[in-house]
């Protein structure tokens, strides 16, 4: 199974895909030994592949700066309603302390 899954890797194949086949392997050899007609399980000892995390994407310096002005429009507008400029600074507020503190969305 080892050399399988080399063969699977040198062809270029995802992660992703190998474990896959390896799953299909191992419910192959659970079915064996459950029904009796083999005394082990070789993929047992076998792990899977490990997948590779993507990169996150970023914003660029001028996205974030058009970002935070869009938000802080509208704070000192007088014509808007106080609950909407309120609305408005507290969105800004939230989008500098995330950006200036480092804070992200994680899984």
């Amino acid at each position: 199974m080892r050399a399988y899954l080399a063969e699977i890797d040198a062809a270029g194949l995802s992660a992703a895909t190998a474990a896959r086949r390896l799953s299909a392997l191992r419910q192959f050899h659970k079915f064996l030994y459950g029904e009796g007609l083999r005394g082990d399980d070789p993929s047992a000892i076998v792990e899977s592949p490990r997948r590779k995390r993507a990169v996150p994407d970023v914003l660029s310096a001028a996205e974030v700066e058009r970002l935070l002005t869009v938000a802080a429009e509208g704070i000192d507008d007088p014509a808007r309603p106080a609950r909407e400029r309120l609305r408005a600074a507290r969105l800004a507020c939230a989008l500098e302390l995330l950006y200036a503190s480092g804070l992200r969305v994680s899984n």
